[in-house]
Order: structure tokens, then C-alpha cells, then sequence
């Protein structure tokens, strides 16, 4: 379930912070020897990467303290439990959508 999912992200923050900062340092195979056309793929990956990973890991950075917390404050000590204490929406937690173009088709063929 999401419930089970979030939890084994929320447990897992350290990777996701070992990724994001890894990611800068990561290089495609013999970039160096490959010239422009390498370097260019290798930024777009990198970028490609980068946008999907650090809402992720800023999600984590921001709920999962408040998840410690809680776990803490009630002396939880199993998972169920814990799970219970996850945010039910993220609004506001996570970064704002790009912004979006309405477009009108007057002459369109119906």
C-alpha cells in the first residue's frame, strides 16, 4: 500500500541523502574520451536524474523529523504503529507544479 511505501522511504532517508549528493560526482564511462557529445548526455542524465530524486529527498528531509518526533513523543516501538502517524497530504510540503499554458483551438475540426 502508499502506507507501506512511504515508510520504507521515510526509513530509508540516509540512501536517498548518499544519492543526491552522489549524483553531481557521477560520470558515464569514458566521458572524458568520448568529447562534446558525452559530456552533453551526461549532463542531461544527471539532470534527469536530479528531477526526479530531490522532490523526493525533500520531501524526506521535511517529513521525516516530524515522523521521529511523534514516534518519540507517543514511545512507539513497531512499525504499525509508526505508520499510523504519517501526513495524509503532502500539499505544501512539496515543491509548486510548473506553471501551465491553456490553450484554445477555436478551428479545430470537431
Amino acid at each position: 500500500s502508499n502506507t507501506n511505501l512511504a515508510y520504507g522511504l521515510m526509513t530509508r532517508q540516509a540512501i536517498f541523502r548518499d544519492l543526491v549528493s552522489f549524483v553531481p560526482q557521477v560520470q558515464t564511462a569514458d566521458v572524458a574520451q568520448e568529447g562534446d557529445n558525452a559530456l552533453e548526455l551526461n549532463r542531461q542524465w544527471q539532470e534527469a536524474v536530479e528531477v526526479h530524486l530531490f522532490p523526493i529527498a525533500g520531501l524526506l528531509e521535511a517529513t521525516v523529523p516530524i515522523l521521529e518526533a511523534e514516534v518519540e513523543k507517543h514511545e512507539i516501538s513497531n512499525s504499525d504503529e509508526a505508520k499510523e502517524l504519517l501526513p495524509r497530504c503532502i500539499l505544501g510540503l512539496m515543491p509548486p507544479p510548473h506553471a501551465f499554458q491553456l490553450r484554445n483551438l477555436r478551428r479545430c475540426a470537431a
